[in-house]
């Protein structure tokens, strides 16, 4: 019963289906018969036989649209209905049409008329051809071209050889093995690279030219060719005494004098006057510097590498080595040491800069000059300083920084901008041989824009140095678009080198405070202090480092001093300018000379005659008339307040603390 049952709805099936086919052709042809002719001779078309009117179906874009002659939406008589059923759709008293072409398949639909008249399109015309056999396609495309009824064409589904992708499969095996080819020679080239290289490079250079004479390879002399025509020839040999001249340690000296090749005179004078490149006068090319130093040994450790000592053409030099991933931090303060102009006796001395390969890794090298004596805080360390070393050390310092400061004005190629160091610290200021100083890590500098109206590109948030950061950085109150808020920052770190170096300062009563505690703002923070610790020290309780008593009474140091209160005032717009610290100093530096040339003057004036008369001088009693020793006295005090400022005790944790804060003079 079941299999009845499935009989019955194929043959229903297939019934359906020959009937749906019948329905669409009968439906084809009223449409033909009751609206496409009427329509048509409503549009006066009259190059159609009507009698043999039938529907294509076609392609879109190729053999369907609105240019073509036979398409049935571009009838204007039809209504929407029947423009939109045959919307693919054209009529033609010819030929339907189907073509295919391979690699990629496509296959397009279309009309052709009796008298293949078409449309301006190429491919009709193409077409139309073909279905008369008046052409062969030349790109293998297979037509099929009947005329028996509507749509014949979509009946017969075209299959293609597979000739076509076979050949483009051997043409991509092709292209691999060429490229396979091309991958191995270009190995086998870099791997004998320094061979021929050599070869070559000797080819070009010593090659004979037209007009050289012939030379006896063993001795390196002429031949000179003998007068009996038979083409012999001999060396000729110089006399005994020019044999002496000649030499062979030396490209230059391997001839005989007056004999040397042409192309030899002409690469000598190349290498005279060039670098050896044979591009310019002698420069030093940055390029190449890195392997003309040696490294002897490192020196210290800094915020994005290390810093090595090296020998460099018989100089030593500071190499800071940057890590690969600080590529940027390295370019930056290349660029700055490479300012126009950046050239001071208290500013480091840049000499170049490579990037280096060791085998593992990649290097950036930053070379500077080298000073042997170190930081001034290495300096400061394991010396102390009278009251005349102290003016060479800071009013050098001042000068490079005013000179960081200002403006050098000039044409565009010869000028020097504004700049602002931005981490100034006695760790990068470096002690010379003649007790002078020279600011140097410019990484986070910062040069003042030419246009006003530009913007200061800096990073609002940096932190580096926190323990020499100003107030206006700590609690973010600094004009960040103003370039000379930066250099009030400079001043402010400034002020705090004076007073490390002062409490080193040894002169008369006046005795150096211990290395270890020469720390500003060691009382109140840790050896690490964090941003929000300073904050509380300096702009909170607005504290400043101690201040030896010993100092006021000073003749120097009291004024010293009254620089380093102003240069760390809480107040920006009221600090001295670099320059101007460096003006009060020179007049300092210059009184003090004044003083000690007169007073050896006034020494060497007193003779040894003017002493005899004089005769022998009694100390004058200086004690009262009840004895009590009251001079005496005060300089034992002086001396114990002294020591309280100096001896101070160190708790665990790394503070340090007096017994008693409250007797503290606080300044600020």
């Amino acid at each position: 019963m079941r299999i009845r049952h499935v009989v019955f709805c194929l043959l229903a099936l297939v019934y359906g289906a020959e009937t749906s086919d019948d329905d669409l052709d009968e439906r084809t042809n009223i449409f033909i018969r009751d609206k496409l002719i009427p329509a048509l001779k409503l549009a006066e078309v009259t190059k159609v036989n009507f009698t043999r009117l039938h529907l294509c179906h076609c392609s879109r874009e190729v053999g369907c649209n609105a240019r073509t002659t036979g398409w049935v939406p571009g009838i204007e008589f039809l209504n929407e209905t029947d423009r939109s059923f045959y919307e693919n759709t054209c009529y033609t008293d010819g030929s339907c049409y189907q073509s295919a072409r391979p690699s990629p398949e496509i296959s397009h639909f279309g009309c052709m008329d009796e008298k293949s008249v078409t449309d301006e399109t190429e491919f009709h015309d193409t077409a139309a051809k073909v279905c008369t056999n008046n052409t062969k396609d030349p790109h293998a495309t297979v037509w099929i071209c009947c005329d028996k009824g509507n749509f014949c064409a979509n009946e017969t589904i075209i299959h293609l050889a597979p000739g076509p992708q076979q050949s483009s499969t051997w043409l991509i095996l092709t292209i691999l093995a060429l490229l396979t080819f091309i991958v191995l020679l270009g190995i086998a080239i870099f791997l004998t690279r320094k061979s021929w290289e050599a070869k070559f490079d000797w080819y070009i250079r010593f090659k004979p030219k037209p007009g050289d004479p012939l030379r006896e390879t063993e001795n390196n002399v002429p031949m000179v060719t003998m007068g009996d025509g038979a083409g012999s020839s001999v060396p000729e040999v110089a006399p005994i005494e020019q044999q002496g001249s000649t030499m062979s340690t030396s490209a230059g000296n391997s001839f005989p004098p007056g004999i040397m090749p042409n192309n030899m005179k002409d690469m000598l004078d190349v290498l005279e006057e060039t670098s050896g490149s044979g591009m310019g006068p002698t420069t030093l090319h940055k390029l190449t510097i890195g392997g003309q130093i040696r490294l002897t040994g490192r020196v210290g450790s800094g915020r994005f590498g290390n810093v090595s000592r090296g020998d460099y053409r018989g100089e030593a030099v500071a190499v800071k080595v940057f890590n690969a991933l600080d590529e940027p931090a390295f370019h930056k303060e290349t660029e700055i040491f490479e300012t126009r102009m950046l050239r001071h006796p208290n500013v480091l001395r840049y000499i170049g800069s490579d990037r280096v390969d060791t085998g593992f890794v990649t290097e950036l090298w930053l070379v500077t000059e080298y000073h042997p004596s170190g930081s001034l805080h290495d300096f400061l360390l394991e010396n102390t300083v009278n009251i005349e070393t102290y003016y060479n050390l800071m009013r050098s310092t001042a000068s490079g920084l005013a000179f960081l400061h200002n403006q050098i004005g000039g044409s565009k190629e010869s000028n020097k901008p504004a700049m602002a160091h931005r981490d100034i610290k006695s760790k990068n200021i470096m002690v010379k041989n003649d007790l002078t100083c020279a600011i140097g890590d410019l990484g986070l500098s910062l040069s003042k824009p030419e246009d006003a109206a530009s913007d200061i590109i800096a990073n609002e948030n940096y932190k580096c140095g926190t323990r020499y950061l100003a107030p206006e950085i700590l609690n973010s109150t600094m004009q960040f678009t103003v370039f000379e808020s930066y250099q009030c920052a400079d001043v402010y770190s400034f002020s705090l080198v004076m007073w490390e170096t002062l409490c080193r300062c040894e002169d008369g009563d006046v005795l150096p405070r211990e290395a270890a505690t020469v720390i500003p703002y060691i009382e109140w923070t840790d050896r690490d202090p964090q941003d929000a610790q300073m904050f509380d020290v300096v702009c909170t309780r607005r504290l400043r480092p101690t201040e030896n008593p010993l100092w006021k009474d000073h003749p120097e140091m009291k004024h010293i001093m009254e620089i380093i209160k102003t240069c760390w005032n809480g107040n920006p717009s009221a600090r001295f300018t670099s320059y101007i610290c460096r003006k009060r100093m020179d007049e300092r530096q210059q009184l003090l000379l004044d003083k000690k040339a007169k007073a050896v003057a006034q020494t060497a004036g007193v003779t040894v005659q003017d002493r005899k008369i004089l005769g022998p001088q009694k100390p004058k009693d200086e004690s009262p008339a009840n004895g009590a020793p009251r001079i005496v006295q005060k300089e034992i005090d002086r001396e114990d307040e002294q020591e309280n400022w100096r001896e101070t005790a160190k708790t665990p944790n790394g503070h340090i603390s007096s017994n008693d804060d409250s007797s503290r003079p606080l300044l600020g």
